[in-house]
Parts: C-alpha cells; structure tokens; sequence
C-alpha cells in the first residue's frame, strides 16, 4: 500500500466509525449484547459477497469544508446575479473562483478544488473560460468516486440526533428535531413524481436554512469558540429499495 491507499483504509475506518457508534449505544442501551451485534454484522456481511453485486468504488478524499464554498456562492450577494450564483471568472480579484474559495478557506487550492468540482460535474467551464455552478451540494458519489466521509458525516448526524433524543432527551418537544412525513397509500407510479417534489421542496429549506447559517456566521478570529449547527433531509421511497432487492 502507498500512502494514499493508507489514507483512503483510514477513511474507511474511520467513516465507519463514525455511522456505528451512535447507533451501537443505542442498542447497547436496549440491551443487545456484543455477541448478537456480532452475529448481525456477520450475517449482513456474507449477505452481501452471496449477492455478486459488488461495485469497485474509489473512496476520495475531500475537504469537508467544500460545502461551506458553495453556501458562501449561493448566498453572497457579491457572488450572485440576479439572485442567482453567479457565473466566475476563474481566477484573479474578486468576484472570482479564487476568491470564493480564499474567502472560505486560505489553505485550500482554488486550482485544486476547480479541478475536483469539474471532474465531479458539480461546475463547469463555459466557453467563455466562466465557472458556472451546476450543483447546491457536493454529491456522494460522482462516476465511481464515493465520498465515504460525507456519507458519514449524514449518517452519523441522523444517527446522534436520535441517540440525544432517546438517551438522553428527558423532555418531550425539547430535544433535536425529527419528524418524518410518510404514508403506506401511494401508488409506485408516483414515485418519481414524489422524488421531483421533495428535491424542490427540501432544497427551497435547506436555502433558507443555508441563508439563515450564513446571516449568522462568526467573524474568521471567533471561530475557535463555534459550534456546529445544521439540518439534513432524507427522502422515504420504498420502490428503490425493491428494485434493489430483485437480484435476491
């Protein structure tokens, strides 16, 4: 192994880590012992090499604050046009691509990143050598380049969420939010239709949530002492699933 597959094994260790442990003390807390969480994982595990669908995806590594890049886009009006992100000339004073990705972090390469954020499709170059922004997130799972950190990084925050809620939330209606919005009476024709409309819904919130976040970010010399605070959003659809369990 070289270095980088060193990194990536961490990752993967690491990442996986992170999505166990809550939902581990949850079950500890119910008194599952290591035994039986052994035994679930060992099931689970020759599950999947009998199904033969294994996928070689390559984990990347990417900087967790990519995101915080795009917010600052989406919501500065410097960096818009017309209420919309604007499209940037590559390099050079601000508004640039360069700038957007100093102002967010100094350490990181604006090279570096445009590279990354083109290769991913999350922008592209126009003809007239402009960064258009094609996506509000930076996606999982580009090609067969899978972002195993962020998938933890959701994982983990739904995952301690409930553990707060359950372990240690003693007063009804005062703990983390979580609801979920379901129903068993939809017809699977309208599936599709369901996914187009929470994707529109949900990003309209998380743009809200997104302006709110960057109304109240700390000044660059305070943010020692910041905390982290955020919402994620998850879509329910049971026709995924099947399809994905027809191999069995």
């Amino acid at each position: 192994m070289n270095q980088k597959d060193d990194r990536s094994r961490e990752l993967v260790l690491e990442s996986a880590d992170r999505m166990i442990a809550p939902l581990v003390r949850i079950l500890c807390a119910v008194g599952m012992s290591q035994a039986e969480l052994t035994a679930i994982c060992a099931r689970h595990c020759a599950s999947s090499r009998r199904s033969g669908r294994k996928r070689a995806l390559k984990v990347v590594v990417r900087d967790p604050r990519y995101p915080d890049i795009i917010t600052r886009w989406v919501t500065q009006p410097q960096y818009q046009d017309a209420g919309r992100p604007a499209f940037l000339k590559a390099s050079g004073r601000a508004p640039s691509f360069a700038s957007l990705v100093r102002e967010t972090e100094p350490s990181l390469s604006p090279r570096e990143v445009l590279s990354d954020w083109s290769r991913s499709k999350i922008v592209r170059i126009t003809r007239r050598k402009q960064v258009q922004l094609l996506e509000r997130f930076v996606p999982t799972r580009s090609g067969k380049e899978f972002d195993l950190g962020f998938l933890a990084t959701m994982t983990g925050d739904f995952l301690r969420a409930h553990e707060f809620n359950v372990l240690y939330g003693k007063r009804r209606g005062h703990g983390l939010f979580q609801r979920l919005a379901h129903s068993y009476d939809v017809h699977p024709k309208l599936a599709h239709d369901f996914n187009d409309f929470a994707r529109e819904q949900a990003a309209l919130l998380l743009e809200s949530i997104d302006d709110w976040l960057a109304r109240h970010q700390m000044p660059q010399r305070q943010r020692r002492k910041a905390n982290r605070l955020g919402m994620g959003i998850y879509v329910v659809n049971e026709t995924v699933r099947q399809r994905g369990d027809r191999g069995r």
